[in-house]
Order: structure tokens, then sequence, then C-alpha cells
């Protein structure tokens, strides 16, 4: 443009006063934007902040659990600690004896947990149910089960289940602790079973898959698979899923035993988990994958440094994926995979086991006690 100057490039041939008056009236307009901008109040991050921590030294291995108001906390030489959740200041603790052999269950009414108790050799003797007061740790029945080194609990209406290890499964009266109905499995388990709308799936090394009824124990699907089920998962009612050995994640139809799609990963699923619509599958090749639970089509996919645990759900859909070794927990936008916060323990502490989220708050018990987190800011003890 010839004879064109940098102030024509901006305002045209505007006469000079008419310039003047525009560039006043922008940058008034830029000054006042930036006081209202100024004037507002930041906005805050979505990430978890750690509102305390309970110096527990001998946690066990086994699943904590918790009703939004307590957590309760197993311990090594069976002893379960009842802690708030708001503070972290314990509220009761109880010595069961024997060796915590589950994960610890809370129900509406109580919280369940099995012992087990040993003879010199290190042979597990019997199995112990119990039943105990939320409010006090106190007993209400214990039952007996066939010696098993890993027992897995389940709640569904009045019934609980326990299913060992070696496959035998008793049913009990979740209130009075009578002896509802016995199964056997015919194998030994091979994943954590999952209970959800009155059925319980399990997998077992013939191999195969089995659903029961909790109610009656009765069989309402049962299917031989090629390769050995590593996790299992009830989508609802009419809907399950199966991961196994070889990476295949198989979802099917109760009803018709139909495949509705299946999908092969890299090395063995480890867990299925389910988010909005998404199944999140975590497999030995250290992938998570966000999988559409209608098509099985892949919607993201996430590489961690190393195996994780069971993924746990916040609300919003919020997932927590926590190392087995190193310490970092990741944390992520269930819908996308989009990284909102990752946490780093201390050097030389581990998690010993899942953690356990309800609302916006999650639980990470580590080496160096229980820490509680949440994304939405801690109460005022």
């Amino acid at each position: 443009m010839r004879g064109s100057t940098i102030e024509q490039m901006k305002f045209g041939n505007r006469p000079a006063a008419n310039r003047c008056g525009l560039a006043l009236i922008i940058i008034t307009f830029a000054l006042c934007h930036y006081d209202v901008l100024s004037a507002q109040p930041p906005r805050p991050s979505l990430g978890l902040k750690r509102c305390w921590t309970y110096p527990a030294v001998n946690l066990a291995e086994q699943g904590m659990s918790s009703d939004g108001t307590r957590v309760f906390l197993p311990e090594d030489d069976a002893r379960v600690e009842a802690l708030s959740v708001r503070d972290g200041s314990r509220m009761w603790f109880s010595d069961l004896g024997g060796e915590i052999v589950s994960n610890v269950l809370e129900g509406n009414a109580a919280l369940y947990v099995a012992t087990g108790s040993k003879n010199p050799a290190g042979s597990t003797l019997t199995t112990a149910i119990r039943s105990l007061s939320k409010e006090t740790g106190i007993t209400n029945w214990v039952a007996e089960l066939p010696g098993a080194s890993r027992v897995y609990l389940g709640l569904g209406g009045a019934v609980l289940t326990a299913v060992s290890d070696k496959g035998k499964i008793v049913a009990f009266d979740a209130a009075s602790g009578a002896r509802r109905w016995d199964f056997l499995l015919g194998g030994n388990v091979t994943a954590a079973p999952y209970f959800a709308n009155g059925s319980l799936i399990i997998a077992i090394d013939l191999p195969g898959v089995v659903v029961l009824s909790v109610a009656a124990g009765n069989v309402v699907y049962k299917r031989g698979v090629q390769y050995r089920p590593t996790a299992v998962y009830l989508v609802n009612g009419q809907t399950g899923a199966w991961g196994d050995e070889r990476g295949n994640v198989t979802v099917f139809d109760i009803g018709s035993d139909k495949t509705i799609w299946k999908l092969k990963h890299g090395a063995a699923i480890s867990d299925i988990s389910f988010v909005g619509e998404t199944l999140l599958v975590t497999s030995d090749d250290d992938f998570v994958y966000a999988v559409a639970a209608s098509n099985g089509n892949v919607r993201w996919k996430k590489r961690q440094p190393e195996r994780i645990f069971k993924p746990s759900i916040m609300t919003g859909d919020v997932v927590v994926l926590s190392a087995k070794n190193e310490g970092t927990t990741t944390v992520l936008e269930g819908n996308r995979g989009r990284l909102i916060d990752q946490i780093k323990l201390s050097a030389g502490s581990n998690l010993l086991q899942f953690p356990i989220a309800f609302g916006d708050t999650v639980l990470m018990a580590a080496t160096t006690g229980l820490s509680a987190y949440s994304l939405s800011g801690c109460i005022a003890k």
C-alpha cells in the first residue's frame, strides 16, 4: 500500500480528531474491562486437596469401606477401626482375633468381615463371618465357613453372600446370620466376584463364568470360556462382561447367551468398572481403556507408568487411578480422559489397596497411613 502508515493501517483515513477519539474509547474500554476482570474472584482449580492423614502403620491389604460418615479400616492382627470421615479421628476399634481374610463390607445396618484362624504350620483351619455394629464395633453374630485363604463378601437385599477362593459359596441372613443356601462352583475363583441387581457374577478356573441369583442361590447363567477369566462385571440385570488372561473383553446378554461385542487388548484384564455409559477396562499392558458399553468403541485410553489398583469413581464421573508400587495417583475426567490432577506420595510410601471414593472424597490407604482427599475442599475440623 503506497503511502500507507501504521496509523493508517489501524485507523484507516479517518480525520485526526476521530482517530484520537476512537483511540481514547479503546483505551477506556480496555481499562474498564481489566478492572472488571481483576475484581472477580479467581476461578478455583479442579484438583484434590489432602484433608487429613491417620498415621496407622499396620494396615491390612484387604478392602476398606465407608458409609460416607465413617471409614472402616482393616488392620493386621484382625483389628477393625472406625474413623470419622470428617477429620480422621478414631471412633472405635474392635480386635477380632486371627487374620482378616475378606473385604470389610458396609451394609445399611451393620459391618461384615471374615477372619481366619491358623494352626502353627500356617494353614487356615476355620473362617468366621462376623457382623459388627457400625456404631460401636460390637459383634452382632458369628457364622462359620470352611477354611479359606480369601473370602469375598457381598450384599443383595437382606442376604449376605460369602464366596471363598476355593469355590464354596454360603449365603446368610444379613440380620441374624442364619444360613440361607450353599453352592459349590466346582472350581477355584480366579477374580473378585461382582454383586449387583440381586445377582452375583463369578469367574472360575474351569474356565468359566457363572451368574447366580443372590436371593435363591440358583444359576441364572453359566458359560464355559476359552481362556481363564481374570475380571467380571454386571453392567445391568441383563448384561454382563468378563475379561481374560489373553486380554479379551466380552460383553454378553445374560438371557440369550449372545455375545454383544468382543474386544482384544494387549495383556490380561485386571479389572472392569463402569463410569457413565462407559466400561473402564484395566489391562496388564499398563493401559486403562474407556470403552462404550453399547458397542465396544474405545473412547479414550491412557497409559500408566506401571500396574494400577482397581480404579475408583468420584462424583461427576471423575476417575482415580493409583499405582501399586511407586505411590502415584492420577485423576482424570471419565468422559474424555483429560488430566485433572496427580498426587505423588512421599518417598518409600506405597498404597496397600485400591482407594475408595464416595461423593467428592477419596480415601487412600498407604504404608504410612490413611489419607483423605477432596475435590471441593475440606470440612473445617
